[in-house]
Order: structure tokens, then sequence, then C-alpha cells
């Protein structure tokens, strides 16, 4: 699977099935995020080789640490990222 579009990351990454298809992703979009660093952590360190990502961040109440815990994340755990778009509503 090259490319993959979550509509909502609530419960995504609970079904194994799900896990092994995004392993070799390239391409992410992650349209509606309302959950907890921990789901995007464990979403994004299964994907390694991605190149482009898009998180749409939905929560209007997100802690300003949780921002700087993704941009760790990013940089640390995703080598052959190119191209990074984040969207805040």
């Amino acid at each position: 699977m090259a490319s993959l579009k979550i509509e909502n990351l609530f419960g995504y990454v609970e079904n194994p099935v799900t896990i092994d298809s995004i392993l070799n992703l390239k391409h992410l979009i992650i349209k509606e995020v309302d959950s907890s660093y921990q789901q995007i952590e464990m979403i994004l360190k299964l994907t390694k080789n991605l190149t482009n990502l898009t998180i749409n961040m939905t929560s209007v109440e997100i802690d300003i640490d949780i921002f700087l815990k993704l941009e760790d994340l990013i940089t640390s755990s995703l080598p052959y990222l190119k191209t990074f778009k984040f969207i805040f509503q």
C-alpha cells in the first residue's frame, strides 16, 4: 500500500490488520485527529518510510506540549519525510 487516508484516527490503531497494512506507506493523510498523543505516536512509529504526511487536528483544547512532542516525534522517527502539512481547525 503506497498511500492511506484516515478519516478519523479514533480507535484506528486497534485493528492489527490495519497496522500491518501501514508499515510501508509513503503517503499518509489523517483527516480528523481528535485522539491522544499515544495513538498518533503509534501510527507514526510504524510508518518510518513516509515521504508525505498531512495531519488535520480538530480538537479545540490541545496542549502545547502535544505539539512539541509531535514535532520531536516527526523529526526523530520519519527520516524520509519530505512534505509535512499540519492543519489546525
